[in-house]
């Protein structure tokens, strides 16, 4: 895993609930959160193209999540937030895992562990487990 795995822990720690319902509002928080953080840098577009990729890289084991072709009328998000209907909290938690460590593998790759990893600390400070990882 390129990031420190308590950060990765304290990114998905948010996820677990016993209410899908709730897993559900955490991971779209959790994507938001992201989107709006690396947008600016890596630009729309390319956040967009990561989770694409993500969710491409996940489609055989978490067939219910969407398939995205040429021509689609909603963002992949859209289409993810949806797919989230009727998920159980399991399913919800594994593929946000398989997804979230997809897209900052790919991300540190294009634009570096260490700025990756500063990037995704100060987005979750609010959490101890993240700022001891600071100091």
């Amino acid at each position: 895993m390129p990031i420190p795995t308590e950060l990765f822990a304290t990114m998905m720690g948010r996820l677990a609930s016993d209410s899908a319902a709730e897993s559900a509002a955490e991971a779209i928080r959790l994507w938001q959160t992201l989107f709006r953080k690396f947008s600016p840098l890596i630009g729309p577009l390319s956040a967009e193209l990561l989770f694409v990729r993500s969710i491409a890289a996940h489609e055989a084991a978490f067939p219910w999540l969407p398939r995205l072709g040429p021509g689609a009328t909603r963002t992949a998000y859209a289409e993810f937030e949806r797919s989230l209907n009727d998920r159980t909290s399991e399913d919800i938690v594994a593929a946000n895992h398989a997804l979230l460590l997809t897209y900052i593998t790919v991300l540190a790759d294009l634009i570096g562990l260490r700025l990756a990893t500063k990037f995704l600390s100060t987005t979750f400070t609010e959490d101890e487990t993240t700022k001891n990882i600071e100091e």
